[in-house]
C-alpha cells in the first residue's frame, strides 16, 4: 500500500534480531518489504553500543552527508565495529537463551497464582509483570532491597532491577546476554520472595484473582 502511494517504508529495527528468532525467519525475509531500516546492536546483541542504517545506495549517500552535516561524523570507530562483529556471532542462540530465560520468569509468576502480580507468555526477552493492588515502585522498591531476612533464607542477597511501566500498573523485566540461566532462577526465587510478602501484608484482590 505505501508504495503504491509512492511513499517509502522505514522499518525501526531496535530489537530486529529478536524478531527474527522469534518467528524463525531470516533477517532478508523480516525485512524484504523495507526500503530502508535501522537496527542496533547494543538492544538484545549485548554490543556496548553501535547501530547501523541500510538501504540503496541514494538513501545511503543523503544519509551519510545529512550525518556530517548534523555533526554526527566518528573517527577510530573500528573497535565499536569489532564489538558489533562479535555481537553477531551466533547471535540466533544467544538471542533463542535469552528468550527462554524470559519464558521461565513469566512460567514462574504465573505458578505462584499471586492475586497482586501476574505475567503474561513473553514472544521474546520482555517479561511485564501485571500488577493489581500494588504500584509498581513498591514492588520495584522491594526487588531491590535485600532484608536480613532473606538473605539467611536464601544464603545470598538477589537484587532484581526492572523498570515501571503503564503508569505504574506494571514492571518490565528484560533478560539479556549477561543474564545467564543462573541468574535467572535467583530472579525466579527473588520474584517469589516478594510475591509471598506482598500476600502476607495485603488483601487478595479479586479482579486479580480472576486472572
Amino acid at each position: 500500500m505505501s508504495h503504491k502511494l509512492g511513499l517509502q517504508v522505514h522499518l525501526d529495527g531496535a530489537r530486529l534480531m529478536n524478531a527474527t528468532v522469534a518467528l524463525q525467519c531470516s533477517p532478508r525475509e523480516m525485512t524484504q518489504f523495507c526500503d530502508s531500516i535501522s537496527m542496533c546492536f547494543s538492544k538484545g546483541l549485548g554490543a556496548p553500543a553501535g547501530a547501523i542504517v541500510a538501504g540503496d545506495k541514494d538513501f545511503i549517500d543523503r544519509a551519510r552527508r545529512m550525518r556530517k552535516a548534523l555533526g554526527g561524523g566518528m573517527r577510530q570507530v573500528g573497535i565499536l565495529a569489532a564489538a558489533a562483529f562479535v555481537a553477531m556471532e551466533n547471535y540466533e542462540t544467544k538471542i533463542a537463551a535469552d528468550h527462554t530465560n524470559a519464558r521461565r520468569i513469566a512460567e514462574a509468576v504465573q505458578a505462584l497464582r499471586s492475586p497482586f502480580v501476574y505475567a503474561d507468555y513473553p514472544e521474546t526477552n520482555f517479561v511485564m509483570l501485571k500488577l493489581c493492588g500494588v504500584p509498581a515502585n513498591e514492588v520495584l522498591d522491594q526487588l531491590n532491597t535485600v532484608t536480613p531476612s532473606e538473605e539467611e533464607h536464601h544464603g545470598r542477597g538477589i537484587i532484581v532491577r526492572g523498570f515501571s511501566w503503564a503508569n505504574g500498573t506494571q514492571i518490565r523485566l528484560v533478560t539479556h546476554c549477561n543474564i545467564s540461566d543462573e541468574d535467572t532462577t535467583w530472579a525466579i526465587k527473588k520474584i517469589a520472595w516478594v510475591a509471598h510478602h506482598l500476600t502476607q501484608r495485603k488483601p487478595a484482590s479479586s479482579k486479580m484473582a480472576a486472572l
